[in-house]
Protein backbone atom coordinates (compact mmCIF):
# COMPACT_ATOMS: atom_id res chain seq x y z
CA UNK A 1 0.00 0.00 0.00
CA UNK A 2 1.37 3.41 -0.95
CA UNK A 3 1.73 5.89 1.93
CA UNK A 4 0.16 9.30 1.52
CA UNK A 5 2.62 12.10 1.03
CA UNK A 6 2.40 15.89 0.85
CA UNK A 7 4.93 18.57 0.06
CA UNK A 8 6.98 19.74 3.03
CA UNK A 9 8.47 23.19 2.45
CA UNK A 10 11.02 22.66 5.21
CA UNK A 11 12.32 19.46 3.64
CA UNK A 12 11.82 20.74 0.09
CA UNK A 13 10.13 17.56 -1.13
CA UNK A 14 7.13 15.28 -0.67
CA UNK A 15 7.21 13.40 2.61
CA UNK A 16 4.93 11.22 4.68
CA UNK A 17 3.01 12.88 7.48
CA UNK A 18 1.54 12.03 10.88
CA UNK A 19 -1.78 13.36 12.15
CA UNK A 20 -2.17 14.89 15.60
CA UNK A 21 -5.38 15.89 17.36
CA UNK A 22 -5.13 19.15 19.28
CA UNK A 23 -7.52 21.43 21.16
CA UNK A 24 -7.72 24.99 19.86
CA UNK A 25 -9.58 28.17 20.75
CA UNK A 26 -10.76 29.86 17.57
CA UNK A 27 -12.64 33.09 16.92
CA UNK A 28 -15.62 32.41 14.66
CA UNK A 29 -17.80 35.38 13.74
CA UNK A 30 -16.77 37.13 16.96
CA UNK A 31 -17.41 34.08 19.17
CA UNK A 32 -14.54 32.17 20.77
CA UNK A 33 -15.07 28.42 20.46
CA UNK A 34 -12.98 25.45 21.58
CA UNK A 35 -12.63 22.58 19.13
CA UNK A 36 -10.53 19.45 18.74
CA UNK A 37 -8.97 19.76 15.29
CA UNK A 38 -6.43 17.76 13.32
CA UNK A 39 -2.95 18.81 12.24
CA UNK A 40 -0.58 17.03 9.88
CA UNK A 41 3.16 17.09 10.57
CA UNK A 42 6.06 15.94 8.46
CA UNK A 43 7.45 12.69 9.92
CA UNK A 44 10.99 13.73 9.03
CA UNK A 45 11.29 17.31 10.29
CA UNK A 46 8.14 17.69 12.40
CA UNK A 47 6.95 20.83 10.63
CA UNK A 48 3.24 21.33 10.02
CA UNK A 49 2.15 20.48 6.48
CA UNK A 50 -1.04 21.25 4.57
CA UNK A 51 -3.47 18.39 3.87
CA UNK A 52 -6.60 19.57 2.08
CA UNK A 53 -8.85 16.75 3.33
CA UNK A 54 -7.93 17.52 6.94
CA UNK A 55 -8.60 21.23 6.50
CA UNK A 56 -12.08 20.51 5.14
CA UNK A 57 -12.76 18.23 8.10
CA UNK A 58 -11.49 20.90 10.49
CA UNK A 59 -13.81 23.49 8.96
CA UNK A 60 -16.82 21.30 9.76
CA UNK A 61 -15.56 20.64 13.30
CA UNK A 62 -14.96 24.33 14.02
CA UNK A 63 -18.24 25.58 12.56
CA UNK A 64 -20.18 22.84 14.34
CA UNK A 65 -18.61 24.01 17.60
CA UNK A 66 -19.72 27.54 16.71
CA UNK A 67 -23.25 26.42 15.83
CA UNK A 68 -23.52 24.50 19.07
CA UNK A 69 -22.28 27.49 21.09
CA UNK A 70 -25.04 29.76 19.72
CA UNK A 71 -27.81 27.17 19.98
CA UNK A 72 -28.00 25.95 16.38
CA UNK A 73 -28.15 22.37 15.15
CA UNK A 74 -24.81 20.85 14.12
CA UNK A 75 -24.15 19.36 10.69
CA UNK A 76 -24.57 15.81 11.98
CA UNK A 77 -27.80 16.69 13.77
CA UNK A 78 -29.30 18.16 10.60
CA UNK A 79 -28.32 15.08 8.63
CA UNK A 80 -29.76 12.80 11.34
CA UNK A 81 -33.11 14.64 11.21
CA UNK A 82 -33.20 14.33 7.43
CA UNK A 83 -32.49 10.60 7.61
CA UNK A 84 -35.09 10.20 10.36
CA UNK A 85 -37.71 11.41 7.86
CA UNK A 86 -36.12 9.17 5.20
CA UNK A 87 -35.63 12.20 2.99
CA UNK A 88 -33.07 12.88 0.33
CA UNK A 89 -31.46 16.32 0.41
CA UNK A 90 -33.78 17.26 -2.45
CA UNK A 91 -36.95 16.34 -0.52
CA UNK A 92 -35.81 18.19 2.58
CA UNK A 93 -34.95 21.28 0.52
CA UNK A 94 -38.38 21.23 -1.13
CA UNK A 95 -40.13 20.97 2.21
CA UNK A 96 -38.14 23.92 3.60
CA UNK A 97 -38.54 25.85 0.33
CA UNK A 98 -34.78 26.34 -0.02
CA UNK A 99 -32.18 25.19 -2.51
CA UNK A 100 -30.88 21.63 -2.48
CA UNK A 101 -27.33 22.96 -2.28
CA UNK A 102 -28.27 24.73 0.96
CA UNK A 103 -28.93 21.39 2.65
CA UNK A 104 -25.60 20.08 1.36
CA UNK A 105 -23.85 23.13 2.80
CA UNK A 106 -25.61 22.85 6.17
CA UNK A 107 -24.55 19.21 6.43
CA UNK A 108 -20.97 20.21 5.62
CA UNK A 109 -20.49 22.96 8.18
CA UNK A 110 -22.20 26.06 6.77
CA UNK A 111 -24.21 28.03 9.32
CA UNK A 112 -27.96 27.96 8.78
CA UNK A 113 -30.20 30.94 9.55
CA UNK A 114 -32.09 30.85 12.85
CA UNK A 115 -35.50 30.51 11.17
CA UNK A 116 -34.28 27.55 9.11
CA UNK A 117 -32.91 25.98 12.27
CA UNK A 118 -36.26 26.45 14.02
CA UNK A 119 -38.08 24.78 11.15
CA UNK A 120 -35.72 21.79 11.09
CA UNK A 121 -36.26 21.31 14.84
CA UNK A 122 -40.02 21.33 14.30
CA UNK A 123 -39.62 18.74 11.54
CA UNK A 124 -37.66 16.58 13.97
CA UNK A 125 -40.51 16.47 16.48
CA UNK A 126 -43.22 13.99 15.42
CA UNK A 127 -46.15 16.01 16.79
CA UNK A 128 -45.10 19.33 15.33
CA UNK A 129 -44.25 17.64 12.02
CA UNK A 130 -47.79 16.23 11.84
CA UNK A 131 -49.20 19.70 12.51
CA UNK A 132 -46.96 21.28 9.87
CA UNK A 133 -48.29 18.93 7.21
CA UNK A 134 -51.87 19.48 8.40
CA UNK A 135 -51.50 23.26 8.40
CA UNK A 136 -50.07 23.27 4.91
CA UNK A 137 -52.86 20.97 3.81
CA UNK A 138 -50.53 19.62 1.18
CA UNK A 139 -48.51 16.52 0.48
CA UNK A 140 -45.32 16.36 2.53
CA UNK A 141 -42.95 17.09 -0.31
CA UNK A 142 -44.77 19.93 -2.04
CA UNK A 143 -42.95 23.24 -1.78
CA UNK A 144 -44.47 25.60 0.80
CA UNK A 145 -45.41 29.04 -0.50
CA UNK A 146 -45.15 30.59 2.96
CA UNK A 147 -42.06 32.30 4.27
CA UNK A 148 -40.46 30.05 6.85
CA UNK A 149 -40.09 32.72 9.54
CA UNK A 150 -43.79 33.58 9.36
CA UNK A 151 -44.72 29.93 9.26
CA UNK A 152 -42.75 29.09 12.41
CA UNK A 153 -44.45 31.92 14.28
CA UNK A 154 -47.83 30.76 12.99
CA UNK A 155 -47.16 27.22 14.13
CA UNK A 156 -46.18 28.43 17.60
CA UNK A 157 -49.51 30.26 17.78
CA UNK A 158 -51.39 27.17 16.62
CA UNK A 159 -49.66 24.99 19.20
CA UNK A 160 -50.46 27.45 21.97
CA UNK A 161 -54.10 28.10 21.13
CA UNK A 162 -54.94 24.52 20.17
CA UNK A 163 -56.57 25.47 16.87
CA UNK A 164 -55.82 22.01 15.55
CA UNK A 165 -57.22 19.22 17.72
CA UNK A 166 -57.81 19.59 21.43
CA UNK A 167 -55.94 22.36 23.25
CA UNK A 168 -52.80 20.89 24.75
CA UNK A 169 -50.46 23.18 26.63
CA UNK A 170 -47.96 20.35 27.02
CA UNK A 171 -47.47 20.20 23.25
CA UNK A 172 -46.81 23.93 23.12
CA UNK A 173 -44.43 23.84 26.07
CA UNK A 174 -42.55 20.96 24.47
CA UNK A 175 -41.96 23.05 21.36
CA UNK A 176 -40.46 25.84 23.44
CA UNK A 177 -38.12 23.30 25.02
CA UNK A 178 -37.25 21.82 21.63
CA UNK A 179 -35.77 24.84 19.90
CA UNK A 180 -35.13 26.91 23.06
CA UNK A 181 -34.64 30.09 21.06
CA UNK A 182 -38.01 31.82 21.38
CA UNK A 183 -40.36 32.60 24.21
CA UNK A 184 -43.93 33.80 24.25
CA UNK A 185 -45.15 36.49 26.63
CA UNK A 186 -48.55 38.17 26.97
CA UNK A 187 -49.08 41.90 26.84
CA UNK A 188 -52.61 43.27 27.40
CA UNK A 189 -54.04 39.89 26.45
CA UNK A 190 -52.16 39.80 23.16
CA UNK A 191 -49.54 37.18 22.38
CA UNK A 192 -46.08 38.42 21.57
CA UNK A 193 -43.09 36.41 20.37
CA UNK A 194 -39.69 37.66 21.42
CA UNK A 195 -36.14 36.36 21.48
CA UNK A 196 -35.17 34.39 24.55
CA UNK A 197 -32.80 36.10 26.93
Amino acid sequence: MTSKKVYCYECGRHTEYAIKKIKKSINVKGVMVCANVYEAHCVECGEKVFVQELEKQNDIIVYDAYKKSIGLLTSEEIKAIRLKRKWTQTKMARFLNIGEKDITRYENGSVQARNIDDMIRLIDNDESFRIIVEVLNKEEYVVSEKKISSFVDELINILQTGIIGSPNNNIYNNQLNIFNTKKVSKTNGNQRISNAA
